[in-house]
């Protein structure tokens, strides 16, 4: 139960929103409109209101976080590009900027950003970590998932399972060369869950 020192403080912070979305709307316009309303404004007013439910403005819904979960088929080890699948889901949000959020549900597999233009960087990429990181090690004592398994620990650790990549016009800010992609440790065919969230 809210105490009566809380619901003086309450409507004292409604009265405050009240009194700024009044100068805000002064200051911009004669009516309330979100055309008229600057980014910073409307997220002012959003802000100093979100406890009393009392801001209404026309043609302004706030924004909403989209979260999507991703299966993704890979056939084995190595980089498998998700780039597409991934600006599918930031161009359903509706986000015009923001930041989309990836995250692997896995610890044998990670997710890097790399060129996407020339194969060969990827198989380059691919057997140099494969050297760094062989399987059979004898010092290894995690072995009962298979001669593969320790080993994709160790990559997946030495790489990323979460990426942040910033929403520029409606779109992933990626570089003219640059790509998304799965990197897959394990020897056999998996699939694999990556979670998206979009944020504007």
């Amino acid at each position: 139960m809210r105490s009566d020192g809380q619901g003086v403080e309450r409507e004292a912070r409604a009265r405050e929103a009240r009194r700024r979305l009044r100068e805000l709307s002064e200051r911009s316009s004669a009516r309330i409109s979100s055309a008229s309303w600057t980014r910073d404004e409307l997220h002012e007013c959003l802000s100093l209101v979100r406890d009393s439910g009392r801001c209404t403005i026309k043609g302004y819904d706030p924004p909403h976080p989209m979260i999507r979960t991703l299966t993704i088929d890979v056939p084995g080890p190595g980089l498998h590009e998700i780039t597409d699948r991934v600006a599918a889901v930031v161009r359903e949000s509706g986000a015009d900027e923001g930041l989309c959020t990836l995250f692997i549900r896995h610890t044998s597999a990670s997710l890097t950003i790399q060129e996407n233009a020339d194969p060969s960087a990827r198989r380059d990429l691919h057997a140099w970590l494969e050297r760094l990181v062989p399987a059979n090690d004898p010092l290894f004592t995690h072995t009962v998932e298979g001669p593969d398994d320790m080993p994709s620990h160790i990559k997946a650790a030495l790489t990323a399972t979460s990426l942040g990549i910033p929403i520029l016009g409606g779109r992933l800010a990626l570089g003219t060369w640059q790509g998304i992609f799965l990197w897959e440790h394990r020897a056999k065919r998996r699939s694999r869950e990556i979670v998206v969230h979009v944020a504007s």
